[in-house]
């Protein structure tokens, strides 16, 4: 059969999913796991650029940010069997070459994490995680055992609110997060440069209100992929805590927490892009309306280099 080996039995041998070269041959080797489940997308194209992929949601996140689209499943408990997720994965199997595992933070997840990426890599799949970087050893230990072909890490700012909130880790405050996102920096910045890591990206999700600090952050980043992300809704904490009610009775609107205040425009973020690029770093600034547009920084124009 094209595209496949055989193993002395004749039974077809799995290839590695990035170099297709055959594997040694996999009886099932997945441990059932309790995974605490957010949910499933069959087939996406916004979670992997250039690619379709399924995404794996997993329940849970240290972190409290405001603007977070998954609020939903920043906490609870809904245990789902890992052999289930498989069989999920399974299912898109015929229409994705990858999976993504988001959140949440799956992170958290290490164990269950580690599991369903080595069921998906068995499968042939590529293997992406959207990160926050609170756990580093966790993405070590993907990276480690070649589990994983790309990670964009959501580099969070202090202004995002998360350290404000009581219901995540008592460990979550702004400077254990900047420790354990530094470490998750680092870890994946050698393992791209190796080529251990094939694709890696720091997403800086961008208001009006954190220009500052996102600039201060970006000139302490590493030269790697940096990715402009206009944010679309924000809610301060306590406004999003207090919305539907307090003592029983509606508090404010959806439309009154999110405010009037319009996302930054492309042409805001390209400017912002203009002051944090270096040589040889690679911007992308992603809006609703526009997509992605890549810029590649030289010495003498910035980012004015499009792609």
């Amino acid at each position: 059969m094209p595209g496949q080996a055989s193993s002395p039995a004749g039974s077809p041998v799995p290839f590695h999913s990035l170099n297709k070269t055959p594997c040694a041959f996999i009886i099932e080797t997945v441990i059932r796991l309790n995974v605490n489940y957010g949910g499933f997308v069959y087939l996406s194209t916004k979670d992997w650029p250039g690619r379709s992929v399924c995404t794996v949601f997993l329940r849970g996140c240290p972190l409290r940010c405001s603007y977070c689209h998954n609020a939903t499943i920043q906490t609870g408990e809904s245990g789902v069997d890992s052999g289930e997720i498989i069989r999920k994965i399974e299912d898109s199997l015929a229409l994705v070459s990858g999976v993504v595992f988001s959140g949440g933070e799956p992170t958290l997840q290490g164990d269950a994490l580690l599991a369903l990426a080595r069921a998906a890599k068995e499968r042939g799949l590529l293997v992406g995680i959207q990160t926050n970087g609170y756990f580093p050893d966790v993405l070590s230990r993907l990276i480690d055992e070649r589990l994983v072909d790309r990670i964009a890490l959501d580099y969070k700012t202090r202004w995002e609110g998360y350290s404000r909130r009581v219901e995540g880790y008592a460990g979550a405050t702004v400077e254990d997060y900047s420790r354990q996102a530094e470490r998750s920096v680092a870890i994946c910045e050698q393992a791209w440069r190796e080529g251990r890591l094939p694709e890696f990206e720091i997403v800086l999700t961008l208001f009006w209100e954190n220009e500052k600090e996102v600039l201060s952050i970006a000139d302490t980043l590493p030269r790697v992929p940096i990715v402009l992300n206009q944010g679309i809704r924000k809610r301060f904490w306590k406004e999003w805590e207090l919305s539907r009610q307090e003592n029983g009775k509606p508090y404010r609107s959806e439309s009154e927490v999110k405010g009037e205040r319009p996302p930054l425009s492309f042409d805001e973020l390209a400017k912002i892009g203009g002051r944090i690029s270096k040589i040889g770093r690679t911007i992308t600034i992603r809006t609703a309306d526009t997509g992605e547009v890549i810029y590649e920084g030289d010495r003498s124009r910035g980012i004015a280099c499009q792609r």
